[in-house]
């Protein structure tokens, strides 16, 4: 999964959920696209953690 749309009351748009690799890790954000100088960028909202601690969380 490479990103999902969810609802979110924190800003004022639609936040997704990203993945980001590094040093053979998987981490996950919530991050949502603002404009910053006129650019559209993602900013993080939350960092969910590591892919393998939340498969520990779901089960």
């Amino acid at each position: 999964m490479k990103c999902r749309y969810v609802y979110t009351d924190i800003g004022a748009g639609v936040a997704t959920i990203q993945s980001k690799n590094s040093r053979d890790h998987k981490y996950w954000y919530i991050v949502e696209s603002r404009r910053v100088n006129g650019k559209p960028r993602p900013v993080v909202l939350a960092y969910l953690g590591k892919a393998n601690d939340l498969e520990l969380i779901r089960k």
